[in-house]
């Protein structure tokens, strides 16, 4: 009896295993390339979608920010370049916060950057990423005072 304990234990872990790894599975993949942007591309302006290629912005001159941007995600992306400082506000950060914590699945924080003056939006997953923009394209929010990115999730103990 040990022995079909032991086997049935084995194949329930290697099954855990299977369902959450993230290779093979484009959603869980883009995930992580957004995280990587997001501490990886010099000058990162935030993250969204043009149609189904993945849209990496650069607060400034896109030169620096375009070869790490195909690093990670190869040809595929597009990089856009956006003002250096942007019109975000506290008022804006509150909008945002009231607006999609929330309202958006894996939307987790708000801040407002007074270095870059932009508003950051922190999400967990891509499809948060495009749900968050699909919220605020809904009512013509100014996206464009908005840095959405992929964060590791907060962890509390």
């Amino acid at each position: 009896m040990t022995r079909s304990t032991s086997l049935l234990s084995v194949l329930l872990l290697l099954s855990a295993c299977s369902a959450t790894s993230p290779e093979g599975d484009p959603v869980n993949a883009l995930t992580e390339q957004f995280s990587r942007a997001t501490t990886q591309v010099p000058a990162f302006g935030g993250v969204t979608f043009d149609g189904d290629r993945p849209v990496v912005f650069t607060l400034g001159s896109k030169s620096e920010a375009e070869p790490a941007a195909r690093s990670i995600f190869g040809t595929n992306v597009v990089v856009r370049e956006r003002p250096a400082f942007g019109g975000g506000s506290e008022a804006l950060k509150g909008q945002v916060t009231q607006l999609l914590l929330g309202a958006v699945r894996d939307a987790q924080t708000t801040d407002y950057d007074e270095t870059t003056g932009y508003v950051r939006l922190g999400v967990l997953t891509a499809d948060a990423v495009r749900d968050a923009y699909r919220v605020m394209d809904d009512i013509d929010f100014p996206t464009e005072n908005v840095i959405v990115q992929v964060q590791a999730p907060i962890m509390l103990y």
